[in-house]
């Protein structure tokens, strides 16, 4: 029988298989020396074999198999850093990149991880004094300026990080992560098309990274191509399992593809990416819904508009006969008070503030928690017109004050705008002076239900558009919110941009119209492909067929408001 060859030269024959790019043969070399008598050689070599592949999962398994066995071997050290880093591994990465560096402080490449290493802790200047160090030894060296591009862009100065991305692939053009940096500025400003090119450059190059397909994923989301963005996100995934940003943004296309069931799962650990975490450390978070009797602690989060949507939940914790305290914005407790007179409604305060009463058995979120188990699918919504009371009160009286002297005109509620800041709130305001078609119908008294300080854009409409827009002094929208559900409550019809009127409206049942752009500012909530909302059956949504054009928006609406404004004279009325 003949003898197998040694394990060294197998080894050297599978490096060498290795060099020239066979590896499948390489492999299968180091696979039989490893069922042999496991070696630190073969397992690093499988590990570069697996980083050829841009495997970064079985690399980082591979080569942690090395070190284990060479626990001083910088070469070994380096690409374990070097395929935790592609993984994001924080909790890794950091502590053998700086063992790799112990071992070779001479080494730029070493320099080089040990600042993207700081850069993924958000270590600022850690980073850039690596990047530094890394330049000093290699003026000009392409990957270093690319780590100082990146440093640049997630420090917030994107003219800088775009500068030094375009330096970068002026040097040389085949490195996959300063296209993505010029991408993701690209994004920022809107330059979509420049940005799609960027990415596709960069998969060209790394068709593997999670990371990369991550923000190509999140840019098809902001163009609306939500079907394509779905697809890129599971391919990030599995590349990048724990990619933070890609769950949270395919939670956020699936939810708006309103595939709820897988959405749910993945919406639920944004808050890891937002580091949210339960509001009472001494009561249990509760990962089942409560049973009749339980008293437990509930929170509401986010915007107003988003409590009063999470709020249509309520009733469905009620009919299981939960005793609930409902952590919320403080201005909607009256609101509450009056809707749910059983439930127990309380201020939310940073920090929280201690619980009155009896002491909760748990508490959850509504929209964790809560949402996944009452809303399963589209199917799962509740048909009710409304859920939410105004003052009765005050509603007759502002209905009586807008219609006397004009009782044969309908009341029409606008707000055009959100106070959400940023980009996303630019995408989802419809200015005024483009309400024009709107507001020339005959017919109807137009009130101003828009929050914050408007006065100059009403002016300004008026004296262009040679139209009447009324504003009530007596109700404050922000500080008032109960008195802005009568007034809300008082209109015939509601039409708005996404904002948080659009979500008082819709849960009093109020006929409403909501004005949604596509992509980027058209929020999950209001489903893709539907144009009666779920969350409120007396709203009807317009939606933008073509991103950032609202022409086709408001046309649609305004042959639609003919319609209702006819139909509301006559004998029958509009119900």
């Amino acid at each position: 029988m003949t003898a197998p060859p040694p394990m060294n030269a197998l080894l050297q024959k599978a490096a060498a298989h290795f060099e020239r790019s066979e590896l499948e043969e390489a492999e299968a070399l180091c696979v039989d020396v490893l069922t042999r008598a496991p070696t630190a050689e073969a397992w690093h070599l499988r590990g570069l074999i697996a980083i050829n592949r841009r495997d970064y999962i079985q690399a980082a398994e591979y080569l942690t198999a090395a070190v284990a066995l060479a626990p001083d071997n910088f070469e070994m050290h380096l690409r374990l850093g070097g395929a935790l880093l592609a993984l994001e591994d924080r909790a890794r990465a950091p502590e053998i990149v700086e063992k790799a560096v112990a071992l070779g402080p001479t080494d730029r490449e070493a320099r080089l991880y040990l600042g993207q290493a700081h850069l993924l802790q958000k270590r600022f200047d850690e980073a850039n004094a690596a990047a530094v160090h890394a330049l000093a030894m290699s003026p000009e060296w392409p990957r270093a300026l690319e780590l100082a591009a990146l440093i640049a862009l997630e420090s917030g100065r994107r003219d800088r990080a775009l500068q030094l991305a375009q330096r970068v692939l002026a040097i040389e053009s085949r490195l996959p992560v300063a296209h993505r940096v010029a991408g993701d500025v690209h994004v920022f400003l809107k330059n979509y098309g420049l940005a799609r090119e960027h990415y596709n450059a960069a998969l060209t190059l790394e068709p593997k990274s999670g990371k990369i397909l991550a923000h190509y994923a999140l840019l098809l989301s902001r163009i609306g191509e939500i079907e394509e963005a779905v697809d890129v996100y599971q391919k990030s995934l599995r590349y990048l399992p724990g990619g933070v940003s890609a769950q949270h943004g395919l939670s956020m296309a699936l939810l708006a593809k309103g595939r709820l069931r897988e959405g749910w799962p993945l919406y639920r650990r944004r808050r890891s990416v937002q580091k949210l975490a339960a509001r009472h450390e001494i009561f249990p978070r509760m990962e089942r819904p409560p049973k009749a009797g339980e008293r437990v602690l509930v929170w509401l989060e986010e915007g107003l508009g988003d409590q009063i949507m999470w709020a249509s939940l309520i009733p469905d914790l009620q009919k299981i006969g939960a005793d609930l305290i409902v952590e919320c914005d403080e201005r909607l407790i009256p609101l509450f008070q009056r809707s749910f007179p059983e439930i127990t409604p309380i201020p939310w305060t940073e920090p929280a503030a201690p619980i009155p009463g009896a002491r909760p058995i748990g508490q959850f979120s509504m929209s964790d928690d809560a949402a996944s188990w009452f809303r399963d699918s589209i199917d799962d919504f509740p048909a009710r017109r409304s859920y939410l009371i105004a003052p009765q009160g005050l509603k007759q009286t502002l209905h009586t004050k807008y219609r006397r002297g004009r009782e044969n005109k309908l009341v029409i509620g606008v707000a055009w705008r959100t106070a959400q800041g940023g980009k996303v709130a630019d995408e989802k305001t419809l200015p005024l002076l483009e309400w024009g078609p709107l507001l020339h119908m005959p017919g109807v008294v137009f009130v101003n239900l828009q929050y914050g300080d408007c006065k100059e854009e009403i002016a300004a409409a008026q004296a262009k558009l040679n139209v009447r827009i009324e504003s009530d002094p007596s109700i404050d929208p922000v500080s008032d919110v109960d008195a802005f559900t009568a007034q809300v409550a008082a209109m015939d019809l509601v039409i708005t941009t996404s904002n948080a009127t659009a979500h008082v409206a819709g849960a009093l049942g109020i006929p409403t119209w909501v004005l949604v752009p596509k992509g980027f500012g058209a929020l999950w909530h209001w489903f893709i492909g539907h144009d009666i909302s779920p969350w409120y059956p007396s709203v009807r949504i317009f939606r933008q067929t073509e991103k950032g054009n609202w022409n086709t928006v408001v046309d649609a609406a305004s042959s639609a408001l003919v319609d209702f404004v006819d139909a509301g004279r006559s004998p029958a009325g509009y119900s």
